[in-house]
């Protein structure tokens, strides 16, 4: 995981805890299981699987929150 990566992660967590949502709630929204929110918040995008699977689930979720 990279320094860049563990940022990313750790403004989207900010971010949705800012606005009382739980990870759960994320991952129920953007249609995923909870494990690859935790995976994107903690910058871990090979346990994701092919970087453009994590690209656009970052996507999705940086629009969702605004930022």
């Amino acid at each position: 995981m990279s320094e860049a990566a563990q940022a990313l992660g750790q403004k989207l967590r900010t971010e949705r805890e800012k606005r009382g949502m739980s990870a759960q709630k994320m991952a129920d929204d953007m249609h995923l299981d909870a494990w690859v929110i935790d995976a994107l918040e903690a910058g871990d995008y090979e346990r994701i699987g092919p970087a453009v699977y994590a690209q656009g689930h970052l996507r999705k979720y940086a629009n969702i929150l605004g930022v």
